[in-house]
């Protein structure tokens, strides 16, 4: 028995591919499988004895490995056994487990070896320094995730996607266990002091996420109609300034009002009122004067404008974080409204340049065959390229809606309330368990962002284009 299951060791470990799996299928047989299982836990047992234990003591450690490699395997195989049948596996719970120990037990016996205190660790001693002795059993726990899958594929009939996605609930699932044994026996790791950590502030982490989230939600929504409506403007063709092009500067008399009126220059009354109305009143009004004449300029020069746009755009976004909130202080102080106008400036370019590049991507003909329809520039506009260029859009969008979630952490140095809190305080306590919430929560966001405006692309998207995708 011990040849047979010696060649099937080597045909599995020497021959991997479904094929081998399925010929061993046929011979699969619960002897050699408790022998295969028992041979590594006496392997696994004898490679971890200390020396100079005594004989009895030395003959229960080895019989209490045995068992725990035989529990273990057991526990792991049922686990995988009922995802699988979940997922509309077809195999019988032998065949599982037989075809699982094929690769399984060879590589614990091998791994043994390369243990603290076996045999190979002490003659692949002089290359300990490369760290040989720890990349060995990572490549053969690599190599056994690969085997696993094709066992799982052979012992049940499934497609390399479900065996893939049967493993990583079957990791998902030991995962937990591991933790709740972790709180179950009051371990005291960086995981379960983070966990407490979270659960004693639970009221003040919400606090800061929701601020997070408002500085994320409201700089963002800015930033999409300001990126879309330019980059909309520099695909247009070029314009001569008429005069009933001057209405679009009307708004530059409202904001030069605010400005002049916020340094006083109406008088100290309407100067406090508008401070007590508007916060920084005269960075409002110098900022929506300038983004006036902007749009005005963009409007007359049309697509002339696209590659210095583009490029300024660029630019902004290779300013540090900290040096651009530093640079806005002058006009806007410290807080929201100046963490606010940076995540602006940073979400532009993935917004303006996929605006640009889904507009100008739309085939002519469509846009010839729309023109034949009657439609005037600005309808095919809206009902021809706009729609064609939301799946581009929306992925400019997700890129920046990601990347601020991140930027705005940083804006704690600047007084505003978000999770960057515990990041930043928890490095200058030294204090692990704080950064790690403050990076959880940031991760999280950026994550829930990420999947809800995924779903919203595909939603958004025209009925035509999804099925031309599909």
């Amino acid at each position: 028995m011990l040849g047979d299951l010696f060649a099937s060791w080597m045909k599995v470990l020497t021959q991997p591919n479904v094929e081998t799996f399925e010929a061993e299928k046929q011979v699969a047989n619960a002897s050699k499988l408790l022998v295969a299982l028992l041979l590594a836990g006496l392997v696994t047992g004898l490679t971890t004895i200390p020396i100079g234990r005594e004989p009895v003591s030395t003959l229960l450690s080895i019989g209490t490995t045995m068992l725990t490699v035989v529990a273990d395997f057991v526990v792991i195989a049922l686990i995988l056994f009922v995802i699988v049948k979940i997922v509309g596996g077809t195999g019988s719970f032998l065949t599982h487990c037989y075809l699982l120990s094929l690769p399984a037990a060879p590589l614990i016996v091998i791994a043994s070896l390369f243990g603290r205190d076996g045999l190979a660790a002490v003659i692949l001693d002089p290359l300990a320094p490369l760290g040989l002795g720890r990349v060995i059993p990572i490549l053969l726990g690599i190599y056994g995730v690969f085997l696993l899958l094709l066992a799982l594929q052979a012992a049940h009939g499934l497609r390399a996607s479900h065996a893939v996605n049967v493993v990583l609930i079957a990791l998902a699932i030991w995962a937990v266990l591991d933790v709740a044994a972790m709180f179950v026996a009051g371990a005291d790791n960086i995981l379960t002091k983070t966990v407490r950590f979270m659960s004693a502030n639970s009221e003040q982490l919400l606090e800061q996420a929701i601020s997070h989230v408002w500085l994320v939600i409201f700089s963002m929504l800015i930033a999409i109609v300001l990126g879309v409506v330019a980059g909309i403007l520099i695909t247009l063709p070029p314009r001569r300034p008429r005069p009933s092009h001057l209405l679009l500067l009307l708004p530059l008399a409202l904001f030069v009002f605010v400005y002049l009126g916020a340094t006083g220059a109406f008088g100290q009354p309407l100067m406090h009122s508008l401070k007590a109305i508007i916060p920084r009143a005269q960075g409002v009004g110098l900022t929506g004067a300038a983004l006036t004449v902007l749009f005005y300029l963009l409007f007359t020069f049309g697509e002339r404008a696209a590659d210095p746009v583009l490029y300024a755009a660029g630019i902004m976004l290779t300013f540090p974080s900290i040096g651009l909130f530093g640079l806005l202080i002058p006009l806007f102080g410290i807080g929201f409204i100046n963490a606010a106008v940076a995540l602006i400036l940073y979400a532009q370019l993935p917004i303006l340049r996929n605006t640009y590049t889904g507009i100008k991507d739309v085939p002519s003909a469509i846009i010839e065959a729309g023109r034949g329809m009657g439609m005037t520039e600005w309808q095919i506009m809206y009902k021809v390229k706009l729609p064609m260029t939301v799946p581009v859009l929306m992925a400019g969008i997700r890129v920046s809606m990601v990347m601020i979630v991140g930027i705005a952490a940083i804006a704690k140095l600047i007084g505003v309330t978000c999770l960057g809190k515990y990041i930043f305080d928890g490095i200058g306590r030294g204090s692990d368990p704080m950064v790690i919430a403050g990076a959880i929560g940031v991760s999280s966001f950026a994550l829930l962002i990420d999947g809800l405006l995924g779903w919203a692309q595909k939603r958004l998207t025209p009925a035509g284009l999804r099925e031309r995708s599909a």
